[in-house]
């Protein structure tokens, strides 16, 4: 999966890159370069302590916006604030992080902490020919039989099985490989955009080491 950079913060699976070096390599070509900074290797559970910090502090506000995190959120803006602290753009809407992000999860597979899951709303819900299929609210799986997300009581731990209902949307997965998963931050001059710019980045530093 190609991940969008979050500001000066970008998520990269070396594993999905497809690389003529290993990954042991790949790091320490771009902790060689200037403007690199390695924060986080791997993904796990204590991943999602951030939200529950949030846990009887943030408020619940409708379509709030980014620069109003961590105070105030909605459903969606919560699971895009949480990833993009993690150097991943998700998109601003519950339906279109449905859509466009990451790998589908069958409903009948054991979900994985991070997994996002998707259902209808009581209020508002997307849609974009069906109004009968629309999507409302999202959260994300905290572990075992249990979601994180923001509601109107605020941000909240609650058992998954909440979710699994008529209303039930689907699941998604972000993060494909737990183990393959790296954060960096990079300097403002650094032109990267997305993980596919680190992956040209290498492959450019491969050239003038001379492979290939």
């Amino acid at each position: 999966m190609i991940y969008t950079a979050v500001e000066q913060r970008c998520a990269v699976s070396f594993g999905e890159m497809n690389l003529p070096i290993d990954t042991e390599k790949a790091l320490s070509i771009l902790l060689s370069l200037p403007g690199f900074r390695l924060v986080q290797s791997g993904f796990n559970p204590d991943c999602l302590n951030v939200i529950r910090e949030l846990i009887g502090q943030a408020k619940y506000k409708r379509r709030a916006r980014r620069d109003e995190a961590p105070n105030y959120f909605d459903c969606s803006s919560l699971t895009q604030w949480f990833y993009g602290q993690l150097g991943v753009q998700l998109p601003r809407r519950s339906l279109q992080q449905f859509e466009q992000i990451g790998h589908h999860v069958s409903p009948f597979a054991p979900f994985r902490y991070g997994d996002l899951l998707f259902s209808q709303s009581s209020g508002h819900n997307y849609f974009r020919n069906d109004p009968s299929f629309g999507v409302g609210h999202v959260a994300v799986v905290s572990g075992t039989n249990k979601v994180l997300q923001a509601t109107k009581e605020g941000v909240v731990e609650r058992d998954i099985l909440s979710l699994f209902n008529p209303n039930f949307r689907g699941a998604r997965r972000v993060v494909k490989d737990p183990e393959d998963f790296y954060v960096f931050d990079f300097s403002p001059d650094r032109e990267i955009m997305s993980s596919d710019d680190i992956y040209f980045l290498l492959l450019d530093q491969l050239k003038k080491a001379g492979w290939g």
